[in-house]
């Protein structure tokens, strides 16, 4: 039997949607506001000692640099740290201590099936969320354009009632079987100030490579609603 849903059903599930956009932007262009650059650092990351793990983003002016560096490639199905920044001050989960965002760099050596298979990093990406999370609540979900096809951006809500957590993640293949995962997070209450930087670090991630020159498969990637 099919189950057809009335009019009043779609428009509190409209309504819904609605707020949660309201409640948790999910930027998709720069700000409008005159002046946003200067309040940002184009940064090039490149204290790797493996040069094809340099990179450029943009980070607002005040935020710290961890001291993380990737010295190897990840092996097959491996996930690796190679950069994170923050804001001044404790980090989140510390008790009693101020709020505090952060944009990490990680990267992913693809095998086998997902290999250079946008619809496939995707899937890997969901199941890698649900194998390290108990649960997750998906709060938006757009797609970044590159030459071989369009990759996962998503917005997440995670954690207990009292420590939720809203993450902004996203997909950059670098072509030669790594997949880096930008993960840009923050307290829930905290998100909506720090959304269109979480945007702008995200968007501007660019590989250098060892000659300095974006290595990425993108032609000017930019998130779309779906």
């Amino acid at each position: 039997m099919t189950t057809r849903m009335t009019l009043p059903a779609l428009f509190v599930l409209t309504l819904l949607a609605g707020a949660c956009a309201k409640q948790y932007p999910f930027p998709t262009a720069p700000s409008t506001n005159r002046g946003w650059q200067d309040r940002y650092n184009n940064m090039e990351h490149n204290i790797s000692t493996l040069r094809k793990y340099d990179f450029r983003i943009l980070i607002p002016k005040n935020w710290e640099i961890l001291d993380t560096a990737i010295d190897r490639d990840p092996l097959p199905q491996e996930l690796l740290d190679v950069a994170a920044f923050r804001e001044p001050g404790e980090w989140m989960t510390t008790p009693g201590t101020s709020a505090k965002g952060e944009v990490a760099v990680s990267v992913f050596a693809e095998s086998g099936a997902i290999a250079n298979t946008p619809h496939t990093h995707r899937e890997w990406l969901f199941s890698a969320l649900q194998k390290n999370m108990s649960e997750y609540v998906l709060l938006q979900e757009g797609k970044v354009h590159f030459i071989n096809g369009d990759e996962p951006d998503l917005l997440i809500r995670y954690g207990s009632a009292k420590d939720e957590v809203v993450a902004r993640i996203r997909i950059v293949p670098a072509g030669d079987g790594r997949l880096f995962v930008l993960t840009a997070s923050a307290p829930a209450a905290d998100y909506p100030r720090l959304a269109q930087d979480f945007f702008m670090a995200l968007d501007s991630f660019r590989l250098q490579g060892g000659s300095g020159e974006s290595k990425l498969s993108s032609s000017g990637a930019q998130s779309v609603r779906p």
